[in-house]
C-alpha cells in the first residue's frame, strides 16, 4: 500500500492523520503555521484525497505498517477522529515510533456495545452505512453538517469545510467502506495502559460524534496524558479555535 505524503516544513517531525470522510486538506488553515515550528507530514488515508484505495481489505495492523513504511522512523503523531484511532494503534504497535501523540475528537470505540456507551448508536451506524450505498452523495452532505453540530461557530466551520471539500478530490466508496469497517471493529480500551508516549488528548465538549465522555476515558486509561476542553466546540476543536489549539499543542510540544 502507498499514501499519499506530503511533506514541509522544518524542525521536529509531525505527522498529521485526518478523519473518515477527509483528507489531509482538513489541516489546510493551519499548515502556515504548522510548518513553521514543524517538519509536518501530510497523510492522505486510503481511498481519501489522492491515496489510492488499497486492494485488499484493510485492518489496523495493515494502517500501521504503511505509515511505519512511509514516514519517519520516529516522529510526533496527531490525529483527528479515525486520524486519532489509528495514531493510537501506531503508539501501541510501534512506541519507539510515536514521540509524543495528540488525539482529537478521538475515542478508543467509535461504536456502542454492551460495555461501552460512549460512542455511536450501533443502529444508527448501520443506518448510516446503509445511505452510503444508497445516496453517496446526500450521505457525505449530512456527514459534513454533522461535524458542526453544537459548536459555537458552526456557520463559520461550515464555510471552511466547504472550502476544504472544493479542494480536494472526492473520497473513493471502497475507501470509505474500509474506514467504517475501522470505526466499527476497533476497541483499544484494553491496549491504552500500554501506550507510553506522552499524549494530549483534545476534545470539543459539545462533540456530536464523539462524546467527550470518550476523551475523558482516554485521558484516565493513558499514562502521562493530558486533557483539554474547548468549551463551546463541536467534533472540529482545532477548526473553532484556531490559535489556542496551536498554543495548546506548541505548548505540548516543546
Amino acid at each position: 500500500m502507498t499514501l499519499n505524503v506530503i511533506t514541509q516544513g522544518q524542525g521536529p517531525d509531525l505527522v498529521l492523520l485526518h478523519g473518515w470522510a477527509f483528507s489531509s486538506q482538513v489541516w489546510q488553515p493551519l499548515i502556515a503555521e504548522l510548518s513553521h515550528h514543524w517538519r509536518i507530514h501530510l497523510v492522505d488515508l486510503p481511498g481519501h484525497g489522492h491515496s489510492l484505495p488499497h486492494s485488499d481489505p484493510l485492518s489496523i495492523p495493515g494502517y500501521c505498517a504503511a505509515l511505519a513504511h512511509q514516514l519517519p522512523r520516529s516522529a510526533h503523531y496527531l490525529g483527528w477522529s479515525l486520524g486519532g484511532m489509528i495514531a493510537t494503534a501506531m503508539a501501541i504497535h510501534y512506541p519507539a515510533r510515536v514521540n509524543k501523540l495528540i488525539l482529537i475528537g478521538s475515542t478508543p470505540q467509535f461504536v456502542c456495545s454492551d460495555h461501552w456507551n460512549e460512542g455511536m448508536n450501533s443502529e444508527v451506524f448501520e443506518n448510516f452505512k446503509k445511505k452510503l450505498h444508497i445516496d453517496f452523495t446526500l450521505a457525505l452532505t449530512q456527514f459534513m453538517a454533522l461535524q458542526t453540530r453544537g459548536d459555537s461557530k458552526q456557520k463559520n466551520i461550515k464555510k471552511i469545510l466547504v472550502d476544504i471539500k472544493n479542494k480536494a478530490p472526492l473520497a473513493n466508496l471502497k475507501g470509505l467502506n474500509e474506514g467504517l469497517i475501522l470505526l466499527e471493529k476497533c476497541n483499544f480500551r484494553k491496549q491504552l495502559k500500554a501506550i507510553s508516549s506522552p499524549s494530549l488528548i483534545i476534545h470539543g465538549r459539545n462533540d456530536p460524534l464523539v462524546p467527550v465522555q470518550a476523551g475523558h476515558y482516554l485521558h484516565d486509561h493513558i499514562m502521562e496524558a493530558q486533557l483539554c476542553i474547548f468549551d463551546e466546540a463541536g467534533h472540529l476543536p482545532f477548526l473553532h479555535n484556531s490559535p489556542l489549539f496551536l498554543s495548546t499543542l506548541t505548548d505540548f510540544l516543546t
